[in-house]
């Protein structure tokens, strides 16, 4: 197997694959809205002198820690050009494929044979990449509520009186009635569009804000934020 780093690709079998794995990412309405995928590579550097070997590692170094988060990663057969089914791919992720837990280990003398830096050098590294899905569902969160303020009947007051106690009296036959509509939504990889007033008179007051993505990504933003609030006046009618 051949490991491509971008444009770079490294000698045939030089790493070995340890683990590919694929989580889903849920949401808070329990959708589904995205996945990571993180693969757990390890390799063998081989030279036939110290010399070659510090240079191939410091190659390696300035490889894995290349700040590129545009470029692919995966496991291609022995031609070089025939991709495996572990490709951690860039286009359309939220940050890009990053490369992460670089460690160079001391295999050899760990076993005795004290022949790191003098034939070979081993490392493991983790390269992952997360992606924002709306497959299922384009809303992270969404909540919305409606106040209804009077009921349209009539109204009165308490008079008080010179020999007796307060009375009541009526001073309204009819009463308006009043509403508030207010909530806020997070759309996945846009705004969410607003909705519009759940009670039917024309609201008096209409407020609407958008705010910046809650997840800035190199590549992608994702968790768009909006509010709403409506209020208005009727008649009467206004029910639940």
């Amino acid at each position: 197997m051949i490991l491509k780093v971008g444009a770079t690709s490294l000698p045939q079998n030089e790493v070995r694959l340890r683990q590919v794995e694929k989580t889903g990412i849920i949401g808070p309405r329990g959708y589904f809205n995205g996945y990571r995928m993180r693969a757990v590579i390890s390799g063998i550097v081989r030279e036939a002198t110290q010399s070659a070997l510090k240079t191939t590692v410091d190659a390696r170094i300035a490889l894995f820690n290349s700040k590129d988060y545009n470029r692919d990663i995966g496991l291609y057969f022995n031609n070089g050009t025939t991709p495996t089914s572990d490709i951690l791919t860039a286009t359309g992720s939220t940050n890009g494929v990053v490369i992460r837990n670089v460690t160079w280990s001391d295999e050899g003398s760990a076993r005795g044979a004290m022949v790191e830096w003098v034939y070979y050098r081993h490392y493991t590294f983790v390269a992952d990449v997360e992606f924002a899905d709306a497959s299922q569902s384009t809303v992270v969160s969404y909540s919305e509520g409606l106040e209804i303020i009077g009921d349209g009947s009539s109204d009165y007051a308490i008079l008080e009186c010179l020999t007796a106690t307060p009375q009541p009296q009526t001073t309204k036959l009819f009463t308006k009635q009043a509403f508030r509509q207010w909530g806020s939504a997070v759309g996945l990889l846009t705004y969410e569009a607003f909705p519009l007033p759940l009670a039917t008179p024309k609201p008096k007051g209409i407020r609407r804000s958008r705010l910046s993505p809650q997840v800035r990504g190199r590549l992608v933003d994702r968790n768009w934020p909006c509010s709403w609030s409506y209020y208005g006046e009727a008649t009467g009618g206004l029910d639940f």
